[in-house]
């Protein structure tokens, strides 16, 4: 019946064109979507108006299982998205043996650290699953957050702590257990940022233990895609979210300690979509006062001359507040 037939026009061109024709469109989707029982259900008819152009005559019951396939294939094509852009590593045999002696001699470890050092040489940004942070907890730290950010902003405000940081919310919000819920992912964040890090000392060989701080940690909500960040060309790639994962970037301090080997990357938020968003960061930073300057080890591997003067952190990170922000 006609009823059970829906046309849609310009699926595809005539191969005078140079694309492929409609027939060839035809003879793929067929195959893969259930072959002569495919045929009957859907069928080519030239456009009226002679320009070479066709449509598809399709079944309601073929463009439901289209449409399943198509899901399908955009799923396929975010992930290599993903991979073609940042990494996705599970450091779960780094977190494992991250506190033994001999560290650096573990194949599963060290393909870890290969993986890290190739991330932060190529993008600054990867993403980290196998951390170790149970899904309930990160469901549950997300939620709170979403319950925070809906409150009136009379009520934020009364526990606002300047003009220029924004909100505490962790220690000074009174949720009944949201404090203890803080201290919690205060505690296993910062353990899982010292880790990594402890990765990322052993990829510019050096010792495990020659970083303090300069990693971030986001765990985004998992529907909405507003990160971006900007790759070796000069292109904007969405860092879209991986659900249970932590997107990891790392930061300028890490380029003058590492003297060049490592670059920071520039990454903006755009948020497109109806839904208000909420992100959850932590920075796992040195403390205020200590300088930095290009560590030895990686000096060598740069012909010997340090490419960056001494730096005090927190100078440096009020410089960077006061001109990366709109106050």
């Amino acid at each position: 019946m006609a009823s059970d037939f829906k046309t849609i026009p310009v699926i595809g061109e005539s191969s005078s064109s140079g694309a492929p024709p409609a027939s060839f469109w035809f003879s793929i989707w067929c195959p893969i979507m259930g072959g002569q029982e495919s045929k009957e259900e859907m069928s080519l008819q030239k456009d009226s108006d002679n320009s070479g152009r066709v449509k598809f005559s399709i079944s309601m019951k073929f463009q439901a299982r289209c449409e399943v396939i198509s899901r399908v294939l955009r799923a396929v094509n975010i992930a290599t998205m993903i991979q073609e852009s940042f990494l996705c590593t599970d450091i779960s045999p780094l977190l494992e043996k991250c506190d033994e002696p001999n560290l650096e001699e573990d194949p599963s470890v060290l393909e870890v650290v290969r993986l890290l050092d190739q991330a932060c040489k190529e993008a600054g940004f990867f993403y980290v699953t196998g951390h170790g942070v149970s899904d309930s907890l990160i469901k549950q730290v997300k939620d709170v957050t979403h319950k925070f950010f809906e409150l009136p902003i009379d009520e934020k405000v009364r526990i606002k702590m300047s003009s220029t940081t924004g909100f505490s919310v962790i220690e000074r919000w009174d949720l009944g257990c949201m404090e203890n819920l803080g201290k919690l992912w205060k505690a296993l964040i910062h353990d899982l940022s010292r880790k990594i890090m402890r990765g990322i000392a052993l990829a510019l060989g050096g010792p495990v233990d020659a970083f303090e701080g300069l990693l971030t940690l986001v765990n985004q909500d998992d529907d909405i895609t507003a990160l971006q960040v900007r790759n070796l060309s000069g292109e904007w790639i969405n860092a879209m979210p991986i659900p249970g994962s932590f997107v990891c970037n790392i930061g300028d301090m890490l380029k003058v300690l590492s003297n060049g080997l490592y670059e920071p990357t520039l990454h903006r938020v755009i948020n497109n979509s109806s839904k208000y968003r909420t992100s959850i960061a932590f920075f796992y930073e040195p403390n205020f006062d200590v300088p930095m300057e290009p560590l030895d080890f990686c000096k060598q591997k740069t012909g010997g001359i340090a490419k960056f003067e001494k730096v005090i952190y927190g100078e440096h990170l009020i410089s960077k507040v006061l001109t990366n922000f709109v106050m």
